[in-house]
């Protein structure tokens, strides 16, 4: 029991998503964006003096922090908050930057200061709750990811979040509506489908787990996660010990890092030797 809660362990600090909820766009926000093809010179110019003057464009942001174009990114948020401090779009932003960076710290500072103004953002709380796991402090990661749920029930991200908790505890009658439901709308993201596929092994339907198993391997077949659960479920559960010996292989072929992962994997190998 002890190496199960220690996989699933791995699973969700590896692998926690990252949600950023920043509301619909303002009118203001909707008329400041980046010039039209359809705007004349002198339209295009206007425009831009009144980005300018607004400080910053949020749609400029959104796409600097894809491009990753960091430098440009830390200066278009800084226009921002140089016209309104607590402005969550930006916060937010520079949260995420941070948190890409493994800067913990730093990235909840900014959360914490949008929460500030923003008290009701589910994906703030989402946000910190990920920074506690990676933190490994998971009573407070449960916490906030609570809470992310009282605001948002509906949003996948935070039903995942959620649910991997509570697959880590194994209170799975808790985890499944959460898991199931978030699997439904995110059924390609490996930490949705693992966790999915451990409610199902936990309810007898081992089949169903070993297709979803297989098909999120076809998406990352170097997933170390994704194929060590596969494993245990093809030894300590379907018994076809032949077909896991690939699986296990595969795993040491990887060659994981993670202590529990490489034990694991030689309690598997011995398994499957007996059972020859």
């Amino acid at each position: 029991m002890k190496h199960l809660k220690s996989l699933i362990y791995i699973l969700i600090a590896a692998t926690l998503m990252l949600s950023c909820q920043t509301g619909p766009k303002t009118e203001e926000e909707a008329s400041v964006g980046e010039p039209k093809a359809n705007l004349d010179a002198e339209e295009k110019k206007e425009l831009q003096e009144k980005q300018a003057k607004l400080g910053g464009s949020y749609s400029q942001l959104r796409k600097l922090y894809t491009e990753k174009r960091f430098n440009e990114l830390l200066t278009e948020a800084s226009k921002i908050l140089s016209k309104d401090e607590y402005d969550l779009r930006a916060l937010s932003i520079l949260g995420l930057y941070h948190m890409d960076r493994r800067e913990f710290g730093a990235a909840r500072i900014f959360f914490e200061k949008a929460l500030e103004k923003h008290k009701n953002e589910a994906g703030l709380y989402n946000n910190i709750g990920v920074i506690f796991i990676q933190e490994g402090n998971l009573e407070s990661g449960l916490v906030s990811f609570k809470k992310a749920y009282e605001i948002d029930s509906a949003n996948p991200v935070t039903q995942a979040n959620l649910g991997s908790i509570y697959v880590k505890y194994m209170d799975y009658s808790e985890a499944e509506p959460l898991v199931a439901d978030s699997f439904s709308r995110l059924s390609g993201n490996t930490i949705v489908a693992n966790n999915y596929a451990i409610i199902l092994r936990t309810q007898g339907q081992l089949e169903e787990a070993e297709k979803i198993y297989k098909k999120s391997l076809e998406k990352d077949p170097r997933s170390i996660s994704t194929n060590l659960n596969y494993a245990i479920l093809l030894i300590e559960y379907m018994k076809k010990y032949q077909q896991a010996q690939q699986i296990v292989n595969k795993i040491e072929f990887l060659n994981p890092t993670d202590k529990y992962v490489q034990a694991k994997v030689r309690e598997l190998q011995r398994k499957v030797s007996t059972a020859k």
